[in-house]
């Protein structure tokens, strides 16, 4: 969740990162082998508010009306939803988390 898209050792780096997504237009990043997915989320004109981010963890390929390029059904409960939009949120260049992440990157080559 670098806001670069660089992983630690042992996490995938396949997607766009998730640092400062709530608010972004779906699909402006675009990463390598995922061109149909981000192509059709560029065209949806979709902004990852709360909303659209609870309806597309509960089922993405429903939300998206598309092939999903991943092995992610959705998140049934509600209050796991909830949370993760939370964390979003505040996973940017001023809130709680991102700061905590940006301090963490600039202490690692």
């Amino acid at each position: 969740m670098r806001p670069d898209n660089r992983q630690t050792s042992g996490f995938s780096s396949i997607g766009p990162t998730l640092f400062n997504v709530y608010g972004r237009t779906s699909g402006i990043q675009n990463v390598g082998g995922l061109n149909m997915m981000t192509n059709t989320m560029q065209s949806s004109g979709i902004v990852w508010n709360e909303a659209n981010l609870m309806r597309y963890m509960k089922n993405p390929t429903m939300f998206v009306d598309a092939k999903i390029g991943m092995n992610f059904s959705g998140l049934p409960k509600f209050q796991d939803r909830v949370d993760i939009v939370h964390f979003l949120r505040d996973l940017n260049y001023e809130g709680k988390y991102g700061k905590e992440i940006l301090k963490e990157c600039q202490s690692q080559p």
